[in-house]
């Protein structure tokens, strides 16, 4: 209410009864509707918000009168799209909202409604910002009428893009948290997709600088169902049940924004008989490989960043790196031991350095990152 800590609060019988209705309300279930898709039913309506950290989106319908709930939506922004301006962030989570509803929205007229008026005019605004103008083109598949809502009646939309905390500031991948002879290929957002766009980011590198003729999948989503295929076609290879459940689980990671497990990078290995290299911030990478010795040659290996354990980012290897050098001060290079050159009995007095083979760490293990468990 604003009040400040000092001014007394005179507790009213309508604020008590505000009190027991909203508490009713949080009590009670929530009945979301099916969508009426016949001849004289109502459009269904879906209303979009943007705040400085996410998106949300409610679509609803009115029915027998009553305005009905069909589903709610919300997401976090990336660190760039909360550095965007506010009429982009309202862009953004249109786009988000239209996509997160395709299934419901596609190839039926409804209305779209926004806080934010200069939207309603978007049609005309496309002409001098590319942004819409993009935007518009990716939206044409779908029949809608855009419509002004005040904020004050945009509330659910308003509240479900407020859920999400700001993203944790993460250190920046600069050389501090690299090894040398490391650095971005290219930025990558989070989320579900950020392993298959990394590994499909690498791959593509590899091949224009060391093997052209390299068969390579045409987009990340492709190179996802192939990741998929692969384990399916070999479970027993890849630690993974053969029940119904897991394979479900499997093909479900096939959908774009699913996360991936481990098993995807120890698959692209075997796949294109290349060692991938994941930084975890450590002294030594963790290599996932198909083979039985990691390979020392920089055309048979790609490298990752992985952030936090669960967000990866590609990186491009120069004539810098020093691969996995035990020695840190580097002094000698003739008495300096090589991961790659030890043996297995050697290995063991250098538990830093971790090596997955494609037989090992089944699918239902815990994360091999750093610290988890």
């Amino acid at each position: 209410m604003g009040l400040s800590d000092k001014t007394k609060l005179n507790w009213t019988a309508e604020m008590d009864e505000s009190y027991e209705t909203l508490k009713s309300a949080l009590c009670s279930a929530m009945e979301l509707a099916y969508p009426d898709y016949s001849a004289g039913a109502n459009r269904m309506e879906l209303s979009t918000d943007a705040s400085g950290t996410g998106a949300g989106a409610c679509l609803t319908q009115l029915q027998n009168g009553v305005v009905r709930v069909i589903s709610y939506a919300s997401t976090t922004f990336s660190k760039t799209q909360q550095n965007y301006s506010t009429i982009d962030r309202e862009l953004a989570a249109i786009r988000w909202a239209l996509r997160t509803f395709r299934g419901f929205l596609f190839g039926v007229p409804f209305l779209l409604f926004t806080d934010h008026r200069p939207l309603v005019y978007m049609h005309n605004m496309a002409q001098r910002n590319s942004r819409i103008a993009r935007t518009m083109s990716e939206l044409a598949e779908f029949d809608f009428e855009v419509r002004y809502q005040a904020g004050k009646d945009n509330q659910i939309a308003d509240t479900l893009s407020r859920l999400a905390p700001a993203l944790p500031s993460h250190p920046e991948i600069t050389s501090d948290t690299l090894p040398d002879g490391l650095t971005v290929l290219t930025s990558v957002e989070g989320g579900g997709d950020a392993l298959p766009k990394s590994l499909f980011a690498v791959l593509q590198h590899h091949r224009g600088i060391h093997n052209p003729n390299l068969p390579a999948p045409g987009c990340q989503t492709d190179l996802r169902q192939q990741l998929v295929n692969e384990v399916l076609k070999n479970l027993e290879l890849y630690g993974s049940r053969s029940d119904r459940s897991s394979k479900n689980q499997l093909q479900l990671a096939a959908l774009p924004g699913q996360l991936m497990g481990d098993w995807a990078l120890r698959a692209f290995s075997k796949i294109y008989s290349l060692d991938v290299w994941v930084h975890h911030g450590i002294k030594y990478p963790i290599i996932h490989t198909s083979l039985e010795n990691p390979s020392n040659d920089p055309s048979k290996r790609v490298h990752l960043q992985c952030v936090s354990g669960v967000h990866y980012n590609p990186l491009v290897e120069n004539r810098f790196y020093q691969p996995l050098l035990e020695n840190n001060n580097h002094s000698s290079p003739d008495t300096s031991l090589c991961a790659l050159e030890m043996s297995s009995d050697e290995a063991e007095n250098y538990p830093d350095i971790q090596v997955t083979l494609a037989s090992e760490a089944p699918l239902t293990s815990p994360c091999s990152c750093p610290g988890k468990s």
